[in-house]
């Protein structure tokens, strides 16, 4: 570097271009190393957004398929829960049934009895014909609710209580005709 007098003021020679190289690279290094990093944090954050994103829209997936699940679930308990009801209420009917025909199968028997032995049949027959009446009428009660008990509870549990409808309609006829006495009657 020369300093030199050519007039007036002093001149620097040389090494300013270099200075101020050195100093543009050094300004342009230190803005390409900002803006690198600001664009690198702007990328990772950018990728951040994304990501959430997607873990929002996997996390609402996840969610409805949850949902879907707990409610067919749901609807499958409330299912199996429904059909229990209707079969302990059709059992429960067919039972009231059944127990209202042996009620009235025991009050024909002792009307058949007494007319029996009534020395004035006429007297009687009215009593044991409503009886036998009564009696018939709630076996087809039983009948009626036997056949909605199909319905829920299955052909074993009607098969079943269709034996016992027989069972008692042959029980009914053999007490009617006098071929077993009440008290002697076995099911």
């Amino acid at each position: 570097m020369t300093f030199g007098r050519g007039g007036e003021g002093m001149v620097v020679e040389g090494d300013l271009s270099y200075a101020g190289i050195s100093v543009i690279t050094v300004l342009s290094a230190g803005i390409g190393a900002f803006i690198g990093a600001y664009l690198k944090k702007k990328a990772e954050n950018l990728a951040t957004h994304e990501d959430l994103n997607k873990l929002v829209e996997q996390m609402a997936t996840v969610t409805q398929t949850t949902e879907s699940i707990k409610a067919a679930i749901s609807d499958d308990v409330w299912d199996r829960q429904r059909r229990w009801e209707m079969r302990r209420d059709a059992v429960f009917s067919v039972m009231q049934a059944l127990g209202k025909a042996d009620e009235t199968l025991h009050f024909a028997s002792l009307a058949t009895v007494e007319l029996r032995k009534a020395g004035d049949k006429a007297s009687f027959e009215v009593v044991n014909t409503e009886a036998w009446n009564t009696f018939y009428a709630a076996i087809d009660d039983f009948d009626q609710k036997r056949a909605l008990a199909l319905l829920v509870c299955g052909k074993e549990m009607s098969d079943t209580l269709m034996k016992l409808k027989k069972h008692l309609r042959d029980l009914a006829h053999m007490l009617g005709n006098g071929e077993i006495e009440i008290g002697r009657a076995h099911v």
